[in-house]
């Protein structure tokens, strides 16, 4: 959300939204910018995705290393004041957003305030809905195939439940962890992001069908930009979208900032897939940036797994944590990060250490011991990777001074030696001055004595 925190007065004033422009202006911008986009062809969110999965992997591989850096940023003088500044300059945004649109906060906190209040209602009745697909998922009959297809059409559907029902979305996530046979638990979470970014493709298809019908692209994706702005639980998406795009300056970049901070946002990743083709025409976005739309989702997944299954969450766990250590030294490092090399190495054998342990306990035991090795593989293990590493830089740095102490002594002796040298060539010198004086002086013509008068 920092592209939120950002005044549209302190913009660039090379930037076309240099000023604080109208709703208008700003959709005419991201207007062209899409029209832009499709005349290339490029796309725009991959690099933005690269960079967040480079953060991700230094952050959990160097844990303690980011959390002096808060503390180092918190002590810095100034800091803490403009953080306020700009979340009151936030606040102050929303405000006005909620002032101009009296009727839609109303119906908005109406209709949050009642999916809450009805929450067990709904969990209840989608839960009861949902049953039929469970009992043919986990059937012994149903193929992993042909439940990977009733995945993807169950994240299809959930497009638009979770567009008009926005809390309902982690729910699909625990009908799919539900609707997994116990032996096959560990494909629930492959399965159900493969499963959205196949769902993720139907926003740009159904424009496709529109266009060969009536002749003209984004027809679905301009309704359901209409729709989320003018539904009470949804019309807070295109203006937050619109917002971020204004704070980055506009272009390629403003836009994938735009979806990427939609789909991270809590219940926003359905209808920024609906409309997200608005800000990114080209499919590939849409299919790369679904991950950071699942985020609620994964979560409830995971703790439903933690709950059922303490291993399988054990194993997960290591998974991630693992594949994040890896690629921080062989991608984002180039092999030079060598702190994260031994950190991979570590969290390996903690993870067969708690894999083994949590199998040996029951569930609510082995649940808190799923917590410690969070805590263990997070944070002890970063540290203490941290603490050899600088033992090691400490004997590094030793080793280079005392080599570099020996390099300077190499230097004065061998500067004294050609001083000496200089000094003997100077008394040659000397000599051979004096030779030359003295036969300059017998050379020369003694004077004739002068006569007797």
């Amino acid at each position: 959300m920092t592209a939120l925190l950002l005044d549209p007065d302190d913009q660039t004033p090379g930037s076309s939204l240099a000023r604080n422009p109208s709703i208008s202006d700003l959709d005419n911008e991201v207007s062209k910018e899409r029209n832009r986009l499709v005349g290339s062809g490029e796309m725009a969110v991959g690099h933005l995705c690269y960079a967040a999965l480079e953060h991700a992997s230094e952050a959990i591989t160097h844990t303690d290393q980011k959390i002096c850096a808060v503390f180092a940023w918190l002590g810095t003088p100034g800091k803490v004041g403009e953080s306020c500044r700009m979340a009151g300059g936030i606040m102050k945004d929303i405000m006005g957003w909620m002032m101009s649109n009296p009727i839609k906060t109303f119906l908005m906190f109406a209709g949050l305030g009642g999916t809450v209040y009805k929450g067990k209602t709904i969990s209840a009745f989608m839960k009861d809905k949902g049953q039929f697909f469970i009992d043919w998922s986990t059937s012994e009959s149903t193929s992993r195939t042909q439940r990977f297809m009733g995945f993807c059409a169950l994240m299809t559907v959930r497009l638009f439940v979770s567009t008009l029902v926005p809390p309902t979305s982690p729910a699909f996530g625990i009908i799919i962890t539900k609707a997994t046979p116990e032996n096959d638990k560990w494909t629930a979470m492959p399965f159900f992001l493969a499963a959205a970014t196949v769902a993720g493709v139907m926003p740009y298809l159904l424009d496709k069908v529109f266009q060969i019908c009536t002749g003209e692209d984004f027809r679905y994706t301009k309704f359901m930009k209409w729709f989320a702005e003018s539904w009470p639980l949804t019309c807070w998406t295109p203006p937050i979208m619109m917002k971020v795009f204004q704070g980055i300056g506009g272009g390629k970049l403003g836009s994938s900032t735009a979806v990427i901070v939609a789909h991270a946002a809590p219940f926003m990743g359905a209808q920024t897939t609906n409309l997200q083709r608005y800000f990114l025409p080209h499919p590939l976005d849409t299919i790369i940036s679904q991950p950071f739309g699942m985020t609620e989702d994964l979560l409830s997944m995971a703790m439903a797994e933690a709950l059922s299954n303490a291993v399988l969450a054990s194993q997960s766990l290591s998974c991630i944590m693992l594949t994040f250590n890896l690629a921080q030294f062989l991608i984002f490092s180039g092999r030079k990060d060598l702190e994260a090399f031994l950190c991979f190495l570590i969290n390996a054998l903690a993870a067969f250490f708690f894999a083994n342990l949590v199998s040996r306990y029951e569930l609510r035991v082995a649940f808190y011991l799923v917590g410690v090795q969070l805590f263990t593989q997070m944070f002890v293990v970063p540290f203490i990777t941290h603490l050899v590493g600088l033992k090691n830089q400490g004997n590094e740095a030793a080793q280079q001074q005392e080599s570099r102490i020996k390099e300077l002594t190499e230097r004065c002796t061998e500067r004294e030696g050609k001083i000496k040298e200089l000094e003997n060539k100077n008394k040659e010198l000397g000599k051979k001055n004096k030779e030359l004086e003295d036969k300059n002086k017998a050379l020369e013509p003694k004077p004739k004595p002068k006569p007797w008068k």
